[in-house]
């Protein structure tokens, strides 16, 4: 299969401001803007396989496994400009304030896999996981006419998830889940993160289902 993994396109401004007039009730004015636009697109090329066990045991009822191996292919531009204001200008030399331009390009190429299982415990109860290692890019780049080359990374991630069927007259499903990604794979300074999250179906009347959840994410803040 082919598909998008990630759109690099955004596009960014920031005003920077001082602190002229701010005791004055009004905003002080503009001395300068940050502009970051970004475009481009990583995709994977993959393929998938998986099988299916019935064992019909006391345990385990039916086990599947399943594994993806991708190739990741695509690149991105990145134009970063700082234009300062003739408010700024009018305080300081302006051979002093020089606007600045840089103009990089990266190409992108990798391979990533995926593992993963689920197993029927009972005719209640099921479990899955999956599991992605660390992903290793090959960058060539090219930064204001300077040629680069180096290796960016995908961090690796474990899923762990949980379905209950309660005994109900009415269908009712219960599902759980655990994400760990471990951005420290990605940057010594990233924290790691972890997810919850959890879920419940219940049918009503005709089969109109109600559904409530809860998630809750950590953010991968630098560490201190």
């Amino acid at each position: 299969s082919y598909r998008p993994y990630v759109d690099y396109n955004a596009n960014y401004t920031e005003e920077v401001r001082n602190d002229a007039s701010s005791n004055l009730g009004t905003y002080p004015p503009i001395i300068a803007k940050n502009y970051i636009n970004c475009e481009g697109l990583l995709s994977q090329i993959s393929f998938t396989n998986s099988c299916n066990y019935d064992f019909n045991k006391n345990f385990i009822q039916t086990f599947s496994f399943g594994f993806s191996a991708s190739y990741l292919i695509g690149d991105s531009k990145d134009i970063k400009r700082i234009e300062w204001t003739d408010s700024a200008l009018e305080l300081v030399n302006p051979d002093t304030l020089q606007n600045s331009y840089h103009k990089s390009k990266k190409n992108y190429s990798g391979f990533k896999v995926d593992f993963g299982f689920t197993a029927q415990l009972s005719q209640r109860f099921s479990l899955g996981l999956s599991f992605t290692p660390k992903t290793t890019l090959s960058v060539d780049g090219n930064f204001d006419g300077l040629k680069t080359n180096n290796d960016e990374y995908l961090p690796s991630r474990i899923n762990l998830g949980i379905k209950y069927l309660p005994r109900n007259i009415m269908k009712t499903v219960f599902n759980a889940e655990i994400n760990f990604t471990s951005w420290s794979d990605v940057n010594t300074m990233y924290n790691n993160t972890v997810s919850y999250a959890i879920g419940l179906e219940h049918l009503l009347y005709y089969s109109l289902p109600l559904r409530l959840g809860f998630r809750y994410d950590t953010v991968n803040y630098l560490s201190t």
